[in-house]
């Protein structure tokens, strides 16, 4: 009999336990105390997604003009680039070395040697470091989203989400302020810069431990 209330009161305080935490979640969303580092840590890769993205974009025209190149190499670029995301998505949930974090780091470790490589050997480095950037920044752009997915539960998904992607659009819209200054003070500055940042994305992967690639659906039906 003893025993049986005891487990009654364990039953009930772990009930309203539950409860305040799920009212936390409805009352403060991506910001409650569960999800708020997670949330911070989405919008900073997201950011520093589309920035590497952004660079890439906005450089590129500048860059094979001064080496008197036309659409041509762009558009290889293009074309291998895509032939690689494939290769990528294939990596990402191999049980050996794919996961979500894994490729975020893989792809930190690519765009902090592009880019430095850029930064020292400029054009001879040219179309490689290019190329390196762009399957980087595919890799990224192919896993955020989704880790961003399994990041939240059900109710929280659409709202984690939209705003980490618009976050991470907003957050470059003044990056041609500054790259333009530094490509006219040296044209590869910015890769220096883009170095630098891609430290970031690797202190990301290390502390970010929600990647659920590897565990099976059944596992996550609660969520």
């Amino acid at each position: 009999m003893e025993e049986k209330i005891v487990y009654q009161m364990k039953k009930k305080k772990k009930d309203c336990k539950f409860g305040k935490k799920k009212q936390q979640l409805h009352k403060f969303g991506i910001f409650s105390s569960e999800y708020k580092t997670i949330t911070l840590l989405l919008w900073l890769i997201f950011v520093l997604t589309n920035l590497q993205s952004m660079t890439i974009y906005v450089l590129t025209p500048f860059l094979l003009a001064q080496k008197n190149s036309g659409f041509g190499p762009m558009l290889i670029l293009f074309i291998i680039e895509f032939c690689f995301s494939i290769v990528i998505y294939h990596f990402i949930d191999n049980p050996h070395y794919g996961g979500r974090i894994n490729i975020i780091a893989y792809s930190g470790f690519a765009l902090l040697l592009s880019n430095g490589l850029l930064f020292i050997f400029q054009d001879k480095f040219l179309y490689l470091g290019l190329f390196v950037i762009k399957i980087a920044t595919r890799g990224l752009f192919s896993t955020i989203g989704i880790l961003a997915c399994e990041s939240y539960p059900l109710y929280l998904r659409s709202q984690g989400c939209g705003i980490a992607q618009a976050i991470g659009k907003i957050g470059v819209i003044p990056s041609p302020y500054f790259l333009f200054p530094l490509l006219f003070f040296d044209p590869y500055l910015p890769f220096l810069l883009m170095a630098l940042l891609s430290i970031l994305i690797l202190i990301f992967a290390y502390v970010f431990n929600k990647d659920k690639t590897q565990k099976p659906l059944e596992t996550l039906k609660e969520e």
